[in-house]
């Protein structure tokens, strides 16, 4: 990852930036509101998919009320931990690590997973947030169960 940040007009297909950094990502969506979670000291570097925000916009902009994330980019040593506390099932790097993903909800889930179901290709549905990333080559739907 670039040590610089990029607002988004640059050649990457993904924002980066230092934790802490507060910064539009698009008109409903700033930086805070998907960074790494964590509380460890050496997590500085954020990043999120240009192509995941512009997304996230379509169904913002469709859904006519506020979305909040419980989850956005983590970094491998919050990956790790969720894992160890067995919280996370992905297998490998999780599209989360990558930028790739968020987990979000709203007043009207119903609608949101409709609209999510539209935009992601990749989604997961739980009953207090959905987790959507721009992973690519065929729908993928699947729920979570906590015991």
């Amino acid at each position: 990852m670039s040590k610089k940040y990029t607002d988004g007009f640059g050649l990457s297909d993904y924002f980066t930036w230092p934790k802490g950094m507060v910064f539009p990502l698009n008109a409903y969506l700033n930086s805070s509101e998907v960074e790494c979670q964590c509380v460890h000291r050496d997590c500085v570097e954020q990043r999120l998919s240009k192509d995941l925000a512009a997304k996230l916009l379509r169904v913002r902009l469709e859904l006519g009320c506020p979305m909040f994330f419980t989850s956005g980019f983590r970094c491998g040593r919050h990956q790790a931990d969720l894992r160890t506390r067995g919280l996370e099932t992905a297998s490998g790097i999780s599209t989360h690590e990558l930028g790739d993903a968020v987990d979000v909800r709203c007043k009207d889930m119903k609608k949101l997973e409709q609209l999510c179901d539209a935009e992601f290709e990749a989604m997961g549905v739980a009953r207090t947030f959905i987790h959507v990333d721009t992973r690519r080559g065929r729908k993928i739907r699947w729920g979570y169960l906590r015991p």
